[in-house]
């Protein structure tokens, strides 16, 4: 099997992912599926993030408030659901 070196820019590492599945039951895991998890994760913080960003331009703020994320993410979740 050939080590792969190349450096990960993922949000969430592969270690932190397999540790949270481990912790929660799930013995083995596919290499496959945790990059597959990780892109649909990457893909939900990048659609909050653009929330975010006009959610501030609205307000006129350059500074990211708490109050703005809980609201950016309590309207996703009646939106709908985080559907990946």
């Amino acid at each position: 099997m050939v080590k792969n070196n190349k450096k990960s820019n993922a949000l969430i590492k592969k270690n932190n992912l397999v540790y949270l599945m481990n912790n929660l039951g799930i013995k083995r895991i596919n290499p496959q599926a945790i990059n597959v998890l990780n892109k649909k994760l990457e893909n939900q913080i990048q659609i909050i993030i653009r929330k975010l960003k006009q959610n501030m331009d609205i307000n006129a703020r350059k500074t990211l408030m708490k109050q703005d994320v809980l609201n950016v993410l309590e309207s996703k979740q009646k939106d709908e659901e985080f559907v990946l």
